[in-house]
């Protein structure tokens, strides 16, 4: 959906366009259709979700491969530098699971909006035929 979704920006600006999303959809009321547009948002906030979680993640891999790499050099860095990054990847991992919680929630709503749409799809018209069945003629 999101390829042609009004609602979705620029995939390197996703952090950034998170907190405006939510705050733009505001309140959803499960059971109550969404228009077109607040479902755009919703899946523009599941997908940047998606894309952030991913970046950080890559990030996180990226960190422990070059702190691999330098415990197993001659290098000489200050102590409190490996405390900073601890305290980072605590942060970012935290992070990371506000956005799988969110991109839940998301992927949640939409499933409840395409069941809730087939639910409240108008009946097709009918056919002479059929109103002449259900008449008993």
């Amino acid at each position: 959906m999101s390829s042609l979704n009004s609602q979705f920006g620029d995939v390197d600006g996703a952090p950034y366009e998170l907190p405006d999303l939510i705050k733009k959809l505001g309140d959803v009321r499960f059971g109550e259709p969404l228009t077109q547009d607040r479902l755009d948002m919703v899946d523009a906030i599941a997908t940047h979700s998606r894309n952030v979680q991913e970046l950080l993640l890559d990030g996180i891999r990226s960190v422990g491969h070059l702190m691999e790499l330098t415990g197993c050099g001659e290098f000489e860095y200050p102590q409190s530098y490996i405390g900073r990054l601890g305290t980072f990847l605590k942060h970012v991992a935290g992070e990371a699971d506000f956005l799988r919680s969110t991109e839940s929630d998301m992927r949640q709503i939409i499933k409840d909006q395409t069941a809730l749409q087939v639910k409240t799809k108008p009946a097709g018209r009918r056919t002479a035929g059929e109103t002449r069945q259900e008449a008993g003629q």
